[in-house]
């Protein structure tokens, strides 16, 4: 009877054994992957005919900046179709809803009109452009005679980045700055535009 005791015992340790191995003797070999979501956005922006040759290579190669920065996730398309003769057609532009890239000089009303309306002082408006939205459009200002011509292709990805949707930059090293000194214009993206653009889920 001891015997026969003994030998259950051991099956029921040796049954136990084998059920139990695979949690208790074997690796674990659960893998987590992290999944990241990303965004994209697609515009098309209708730039002024008035831009010179050398302009809208510059114009085009900060949307093509953007492209490759973000993998093709932030995809502007830029054609130069607009051709106004005063203001009014401007406006009749605008209330079409299209976004825009505008050739302004320092000297027309709409400089102190845009710095009424978006609330910049003229030290910002040094700067050389802005963009904000009219009715349903975002419209880029390109102050023309305030921007040095060797920033102008940085100030052009600098704006294109807020048609994208992306805020200014506290740091003064960077495509994003809010403000950097004239003729001293980052030309490359810095590791705070990366951190940037992996916040709005532009970049991985």
């Amino acid at each position: 009877m001891f015997g026969r005791k003994v030998l259950a015992t051991v099956a029921v340790g040796l049954v136990c054994l084998a059920a139990c191995a695979p949690r208790a003797f074997l690796p674990d070999t659960t893998e987590v992957t992290e999944i990241i979501v990303t965004r994209s956005v697609s515009r098309t922006l209708h730039a002024d005919v008035d831009f010179t040759e050398a302009g809208r290579s510059r114009i085009r190669q900060a949307g093509v900046r953007w492209a490759n920065f973000t993998q093709g996730r932030v995809n502007l398309q830029i054609v130069f179709d607009l051709d106004f003769d005063d203001m009014i057609g401007l406006a009749e532009h605008m209330a079409e809803a299209h976004d825009a890239i505008i050739p302004v000089h320092s000297s027309m009303d709409i400089v102190s009109r845009l710095t009424t309306e978006t609330g910049l002082d003229n030290g910002k408006l040094l700067l050389g452009a802005t963009t904000h939205h009219e009715n349903d459009a975002m419209v880029v200002r390109l102050v023309m005679d305030r921007i040095d011509p060797d920033d102008f292709e940085t100030v052009v990805t600098h704006e294109l980045g807020h048609v994208a949707g992306l805020p200014d930059l506290p740091t003064q090293d960077s495509v994003m700055s809010a403000a950097s000194p004239a003729g001293a214009r980052v030309k490359e993206f810095s590791a705070d535009d990366a951190k940037l653009c992996r916040a709005f889920r532009y970049c991985l």
